[in-house]
């Protein structure tokens, strides 16, 4: 296997490394004779490589994961040269990047090849808390990720693998791929998405590549109603970075479901595969935001303020600030991204349009400014309101289901969980008593706010918010049942 990989690169230098079960004598052997380097490790392929990627990486460029059932084609290494060098600086082995071959396997990369860079970045190549299986998974996920995963699929390593009906299964392949180990992997994979696939050194790691765009900064317990719709209004609207911030427990104390938070996860690798740049999960303690006696808007700011600088601090200037029940309509974003490069505000606002009940209907004439850009250095004074001025852009361009679940029963219980429901200019009791039960359009004065008319009139959603609405929620709203 060796020489044939070493025939089929001539002029390439090859530097070959063998990592092989502890006290194992005959492959120790029999890599000292074909000149292999030797690293000793555990009894799994993730141990065996990262040992053998260890020894290697301080005096190599790139790093491939050979197994013996690769076939590589003629000319390899000038090939995959081909296709690094264009879309990297000359010296292109310091910069991070993955290889993404076809090894038939289709949006696996299970041949990982890799810069000597990434590995440095990360200290490993396959994460070290897999044993096989899902390795190559989080490999090829998290290079898509962070917007470094070269798509070199014309090029054919042919992998003879059972899977691809190549060759008979051994006993190898039975401990490799066991159940045991698919059901372990996929259990590490689901967590270790939910945390953004963080290196364990760095736990809120992101990559310094795609920083002058947009970040939409998503707070979310799980899909309330309209998380999918949320996201999709986003991308569609030219959004590639997302992060999702998911706290351990609602504003009232409970605890927050993990099955909560796994609703989270899954619209986040829906977002990964339709082709988000940067996509990042972060299911965070309240402990380091709270103190006794604080009032839930209280904390909620702190939360607010928290997640502000954590993207801060990793680069990103330009913030949307989203809440997991909204809706941005066509054009809203651009109109934001141009008033974000002609006017340079610290924050800003668009005309929001709330969406209440069960059948949901809108409100005409509201008064809602739905803060959703904030830049590099406002932070927030009372839940989503900065201390700075505020630009207000005059686009309405959200649909905020604030006051729409599946069930008024999930209605009463966002209410009741609400970071204002201890605030005395509310009045949630009242409205869940006296408005919920009722609501439906033509009725006045159906906000909660015990002081002015916040939402005037009850209506029907208009033409262009009904277009806005995907067909699996329009059961939900006024004239769609």
């Amino acid at each position: 296997m060796v020489r044939m990989w070493e025939s089929r690169a001539p002029g390439a230098h090859l530097t070959w490394c063998a990592g092989i079960n502890q006290g194992d004598e005959e492959c120790r052997t029999v890599a000292t004779h074909l000149g292999l380097l030797v690293a000793e490790t555990g009894d799994n392929y993730v141990a065996g490589v990262n040992a053998a990627a260890e020894r290697l990486a301080p005096g190599v460029d790139v790093l491939i994961v050979v197994s013996d059932d690769f076939v590589p084609p003629n000319n390899w290494a000038k090939a995959l040269e081909s296709v690094i060098k264009p879309l990297q600086p000359i010296i292109y082995y310091k910069s991070d990047f993955a290889v993404h071959v076809n090894d038939g396997c289709g949006d696996l990369a299970t041949l990982p090849i890799l810069s000597a860079a990434r590995y440095r970045r990360f200290k490993y190549v396959c994460h070290p808390s897999y044993q096989s299986l899902f390795s190559d998974t989080e490999f090829t996920m998290r290079a898509k990720l962070d917007g470094v995963l070269i798509d070199a699929r014309h090029i054919l390593f042919e992998h003879m693998h059972p899977v691809n009906r190549k060759r008979p299964a051994d006993e190898v392949d039975a401990q490799h791929a066991s159940q045991v180990r698919w059901d372990e992997g996929k259990i590490i994979y689901n967590h270790r998405l939910a945390i953004g696939f963080s290196p364990d050194h760095n736990p809120t790691d992101v990559p310094p590549t795609h920083l002058e765009n947009y970040i939409a900064s998503i707070q979310t317990t799980r899909d309330d109603v309209c998380l999918k719709a949320t996201v999709d209004s986003l991308f569609d609207g030219g959004v590639r970075n997302f992060m999702f911030n998911m706290p351990k427990h609602h504003w009232d104390g409970t605890i927050v479901p993990a099955s909560d938070h796994a609703q989270v996860v899954a619209v986040a690798e829906y977002l990964v595969n339709c082709g988000a740049w940067h996509c990042r999960c972060a299911a965070d303690s309240l402990a380091t935001v709270y103190w006794p006696e604080m009032s839930r808007g209280m904390l909620e700011t702190n939360y607010r303020n928290y997640c502000l600088q954590r993207l801060r601090k990793l680069g990103f200037k330009h913030q949307l600030i989203v809440d997991g029940d909204e809706i941005f309509m066509p054009g809203a974003l651009a109109a934001v991204d141009y008033n974000v490069r002609v006017f340079e505000p610290d924050s800003a606002a668009l005309r929001g349009v709330p969406v209440l009940g069960l059948p949901a209907v809108a409100v005409e004439g509201a008064t809602d400014r739905i803060t959703c850009y904030m830049g590099a250095t406002d932070i927030w004074r009372d839940v989503r309101s900065p201390h700075k001025p505020v630009l207000d852009i005059q686009h309405l361009g959200v649909l905020h289901l604030s006051g729409v679940r599946r069930t008024r029963e999930e209605i009463v219980a966002k209410m009741r969980k609400s970071g204002h429901y201890d605030d005395a200019d509310y009045r949630f009791d009242e409205w869940i008593s006296d408005v919920l039960p009722v609501l439906r359009p033509g009725m006045k004065n159906v906000h909660m706010y015990r002081d002015g008319a916040l939402w005037p009139l009850s209506r029907e959603l208009n033409e262009r918010e009904w277009a806005a609405i995907p067909a699996e929620l329009k059961p939900l709203m006024w004239g769609g049942q």
